[in-house]
C-alpha cells in the first residue's frame, strides 16, 4: 500500500488522539522554531492531509509532479541516476518523504531518507507519523543541520547521486540570507558528484519563490558549486537545478 493511502488516516488518527480538530480558518502556514505541538498537528491537517474533493491530496500531487518531470528532465541532459539519498529540507510533518517513497518504491531501490526541520515538535511528529505509516524503510529527521549531516557523513554508502527537495520553505526564508546559506551548506555536503535540487512553491507566493530560488542557486555559486537551472516556470511554482561540483 502508498504512503498515499495511508496518510490521511494516519494523520487524523494522531489528531483524534490528541484531541485536535481541524481548523474551519487555517493559521498561518509558517510554523516558527519554537511551534507547539497543538500548532503542528493543526498545521499538517490544514495544509498537508487538506479537505476531501479537489483539493483533496493537493500538496502530494504537486510535490509528485515535480519529482516527475525533475527525474525525466535530468534523464535527458546528464548521466544522473537514481540518489542513493534524499533530504527533505525544511520537512514539515515529512510530505516530499512520502512523495520519494512511493515513486521509488515499486523500483526497489535503496534511498536513504533524512528530514530536516527547525521545529523540534514537527520533527517530533514527523517521525511519529513515519512509524505509524509503517514503511520497511528507515527515516531520520533533525531540527539540528549539523547533527544531520555527520549522520549522513557517516552513513557506510558512499552517495555520488543526491536528491535535496524543498516544499514551501524557499518562499518562508526567501529574505533570510543566514537560512539559506544553511541551505545551501546542507546541499554541498550531502553529495560527492552530482544533487538533483526540486524546489516546490505550494501557496502561489511567485515573486517571494523566485527571490527563494534566486538567493539559493547564488549561494551555491559562492560555495564553488555549479548550478546548470533545468527548469523554472513560477506559473508551475517549480525550481529544478542540477548541482555540480
Amino acid at each position: 500500500m502508498s504512503i498515499r493511502e495511508k496518510y490521511v488516516r494516519v494523520v487524523e488518527d494522531i489528531a483524534e488522539r490528541d484531541g485536535v480538530l481541524p481548523l474551519e480558518m487555517k493559521k498561518s502556514y509558517k510554523i516558527p522554531a519554537g511551534a507547539t505541538r497543538l500548532e503542528c498537528i493543526e498545521y499538517t491537517l490544514g495544509y498537508v492531509v487538506g479537505v476531501a474533493g479537489d483539493r483533496e491530496h493537493y500538496r502530494y500531487k504537486k510535490y509528485y509532479r515535480a519529482l516527475n518531470s525533475a527525474l525525466r528532465m535530468i534523464a535527458s541532459r546528464t548521466e544522473y541516476r537514481v540518489p542513493q539519498l534524499h533530504i527533505d529540507v525544511g520537512c514539515g510533518p515529512g510530505l516530499f518523504t512520502w512523495v520519494v517513497r512511493d515513486k521509488f518504491r515499486c523500483e526497489q531501490l535503496d534511498v536513504d531518507l533524512y528530514g530536516y526541520d527547525h521545529a523540534k515538535e514537527m520533527v517530533k511528529l514527523a517521525t511519529e507519523i513515519w512509524t505509524k505509516l509503517d514503511e520497511s524503510v528507515g527515516y531520520a529527521c533533525y531540527y539540528n543541520a549539523l547533527e544531520m549531516l555527520s549522520t549522513v557523513s557517516a552513513s557506510d554508502n558512499s552517495c555520488d547521486h543526491a536528491l535535496v527537495t524543498f516544499g514551501h520553505v524557499l518562499v518562508q526564508t526567501h529574505d533570510k540570507k543566514y537560512v539559506i546559506r544553511k541551505f545551501g551548506r546542507i546541499i554541498s555536503r550531502s553529495f560527492a558528484v552530482n544533487c538533483l535540487v526540486v524546489a516546490v512553491d505550494a501557496q502561489k507566493k511567485p515573486d517571494k519563490f523566485r527571490k527563494g530560488c534566486d538567493s539559493l542557486k547564488h549561494e551555491l555559486l559562492d560555495q564553488n558549486l555549479k548550478v546548470d537551472v533545468i527548469h523554472y516556470e513560477k506559473d508551475e511554482s517549480c525550481y529544478i537545478a542540477n548541482v555540480t561540483k
